[in-house]
């Protein structure tokens, strides 16, 4: 369980709710490696031989949590950490932390069919200004472990609306 408390956040995530990140993220990972998803043309993926399973890292979840606290939504300097980084915000939807949690696995994973085009050898090419840096976070085989932090943001993120926002880090072999 996170609990962390700066400038007035304070959030809570449970180990219910790490653990259904976790799951959602090996559920997306395991179609892949499966071979069952697809590129944005419906064209199949390769099926993965080497995926690893994803396990919570406790602290990239408190580093996670404290960015997510200072409602500035930007990525923190790379310096400043030691694992790769996904954002996610969201406003008119629940502000519980697992709906978020696995509402911004879902945002990151519709990167691939949303903006990219599959190639032979994991190449992806993209035909559009989408992005994809979110998707293979997820999607890299030898990414293992992932932690991350939930926070309502009051007017920061959106004007005048109560943002739910995600932060989580995420670590490779």
């Amino acid at each position: 369980t996170t609990t962390t408390t700066t400038s007035g956040c304070v959030s809570e995530s449970t180990a219910a709710d790490e653990q259904a990140m976790v799951d959602y993220i090996n559920n997306l990972r395991s179609n892949l490696a499966r071979g069952l998803e697809t590129d944005k043309n419906n064209q199949p993926m390769d099926a993965a031989s080497n995926m690893l399973k994803m396990q919570w890292n406790s602290s990239l979840a408190a580093e996670s949590q404290a960015w997510a606290c200072a409602c500035v939504y930007a990525h923190s300097s790379y310096a400043s950490r030691n694992a790769g980084e996904n954002l996610y915000a969201q406003y008119g939807y629940p502000m519980d932390v697992e709906s978020n949690f696995e509402r911004a696995a879902q945002a990151w994973w519709d990167e691939l069919q949303g903006n990219w085009t599959y190639l032979s050898n994991n190449v992806f090419y993209n035909n559009n200004t989408g992005v994809v840096g979110h998707y293979t976070q997820l999607a890299w085989a030898k990414t293992y472990q992932v932690g991350c932090g939930f926070s309502q943001c009051p007017n920061t993120i959106y004007a005048g609306q109560n943002a739910g926002y995600v932060v989580c880090r995420f670590l490779e072999t």
